[in-house]
């Protein structure tokens, strides 16, 4: 009797996994989920996977014929404050990669990573670096005609932003037939580096020490730089400013308060060798050489380089002599291509003198020295303040030369 019981329970058993497993099966065709299988490879089946706690895998492979579906999807659907992940990817080897989007297709506007924020002060994409010689994001162009980093913006947007010390090692390359709103670098809330739109082809750049101060700064003002009117101006700690400007013929004039060439002291490399320009009140060019006097006299022949841009009018010629028994020189006819020397007195010396000519740049006889100060190279909203700097740098001027 006790044996017949047993096998009675036997046979429930059987029949409730049979029900199980077709209950199973049913769910499978009409919710559609996937089931984990004990056969490689297994029956294909179209569905979802619904899993609760952690899914652990050597290699996961996700295929998607579909263009318009995403073959992979990490959804963190908690909300509130906190440090929510939506996917993470990790890999431990030396120059591994942890995360790598490729857009293998040849054409059409591609992107192989692309990141999305929808809050106001969010961010797309961070890269963080933990050391001092990693980089958070490297942008690296293998292709002449590409570019490393294209930054885009909306009509009231920012193309860029670096806030902290940005350092360009290599130099900007800034292509003037875009039209860019702003590129700004901040240090300490102050900004140091800035190019703010001023139309198409145009832009304005500024770099700041002193913060609101036009002074130590860099000013492009809104110009066309490859046309006429661009200009650099470079402010230094005083109101008298240097700048680049193109002139209204396409002339470009180069202007500071002193003017230097550098170079290194080949007696001592920790030591620079620093000439400045001689200036003077016209725009002069000069030439010199050594000739020889024979029986008293030479014509001194100017280079053809020199005479066809220097001015026939205002030549200046000046004469040294070789020879402690020189009774003298003196210039005789002079002009732009040439000019005879004569020894005074009658001389009949025969040595060699050094000549010198000066002579004023053709189109530039009416060089006015004296002129109204450039204001419009200063911004409007800074020439209360830098006519006020002037004002004491003339004073100061004025103390020195009484």
């Amino acid at each position: 009797m006790r044996k017949r019981t047993l096998l009675v329970t036997s046979s429930l058993i059987v029949l409730a996994s049979t029900a199980v497993l077709a209950q199973q099966e049913g769910i499978q065709a009409v919710v559609g989920n996937v089931f984990l299988q004990n056969t490689t490879p297994g029956t294909v089946q179209p569905g979802h996977a619904s899993i609760g706690g952690t899914f652990r895998a050597g290699q996961v492979n996700v295929s998607q014929a579909t263009g318009t579906t995403i073959p992979v999807i990490g959804n963190k659907s908690a909300t509130g404050a906190g440090a929510s992940v939506g996917g993470s990817f990790s890999a431990a080897q030396q120059s591994s990669i942890a995360l790598r989007g490729t857009a293998t297709s040849t054409t059409g506007a591609n992107i192989g990573v692309y990141g999305e924020t929808r809050s106001a002060s969010g961010t797309g994409v961070l890269g963080l670096a933990r050391s001092s010689l990693a980089f958070g994001v490297h942008a690296k162009n293998t292709n002449l005609s590409g570019a490393a980093l294209v930054a885009e913006n909306a009509p009231t947007g920012l193309a860029a932003r670096f806030v902290g010390l940005a350092e360009f090692l290599d130099g900007v390359s800034l292509n003037g037939d875009r039209q860019f709103s702003s590129i700004v670098v901040k240090r300490g809330g102050l900004d140091r580096f800035k190019v703010s739109q001023a139309g198409v082809g145009k832009l304005a750049l500024r770099l700041n020490t002193t913060g609101g101060s036009p002074f130590g700064s860099v000013l492009m003002q809104p110009a066309i730089l490859n046309g006429n009117g661009a200009q650099i101006i470079v402010y230094g700690t005083q109101p008298n400013i240097g700048a680049i400007s193109t002139l209204a013929d396409g002339r470009v004039s180069i202007s500071a308060q002193i003017k230097n060439f550098v170079e290194v002291d080949p007696r001592d490399p920790t030591r620079d060798i620093v000439y400045t320009c001689i200036e003077g009140p016209e725009a002069a060019m000069y030439t010199r050489g050594t000739s020889r006097l024979t029986n008293g006299r030479a014509y001194v022949t100017i280079p053809g380089h020199f005479s066809a841009l220097a001015s026939a009018v205002g030549v200046t010629v000046t004469l040294t002599p070789g020879s402690g028994s020189s009774k003298g020189l003196a210039w005789q006819n002079k002009s732009n291509t040439g000019f005879e020397v004569v020894e005074l007195s009658g001389g009949k010396g025969n040595y060699e003198f050094d000549w010198e000519v000066k002579a004023v740049r053709k189109a530039y006889e009416d060089y006015e020295a004296s002129r109204p100060w450039a204001s419009e190279l200063v911004p409007a909203s800074e020439h209360a303040k830098v006519l006020e700097a002037r004002r004491r740098v003339a004073a100061q001027a004025q103390s020195l030369g009484g």
